[in-house]
């Protein structure tokens, strides 16, 4: 699986990248919105994982943008600052999922495997 994760915290996708390459997943890093964006246009990606806060573009905009543009594509929501409106909001937008960090990785793998799970998981 082809997986892009978003986030302006180096250490947390340095995380997610170790959890998920060790699953056996193709993992790309990029430290904001518009790298995404950047990179969904060059190769798209089947699973994002998007911090909602960031610099310049949060995360709620990026998945509004990458769900009208690529609509089949899965996107699990990070954040530290899990409310019930940012759970409302980021699924308002097209979030498949949403996982409060800090978070362990079976929890990672578990919430990436209930977004993939029509289509069976590792």
């Amino acid at each position: 699986m082809k997986i892009l994760a978003v986030d302006d915290e180096p250490i947390v996708l340095q995380c997610c990248q170790r959890i998920l390459e060790d699953q056996g997943h193709a993992v790309r890093l990029v430290g904001s919105a518009d790298e995404a964006i950047a990179a969904m246009k060059l190769d798209p990606f089947e699973v994002l994982l998007v911090d909602i806060k960031m610099p310049v573009r949060d995360g709620i905009d990026l998945v509004r943008e990458i769900k009208e543009k690529w609509p089949k594509t899965s996107i699990l929501v990070m954040t530290g600052y899990a409310t019930s409106e940012t759970v409302r909001r980021s699924r308002i937008v097209g979030a498949d999922e949403f996982i409060a960090k800090p978070f362990t990785p079976e929890e990672l793998l578990e919430k990436i495997c209930s977004i993939l799970s029509k289509g069976g998981c590792r």
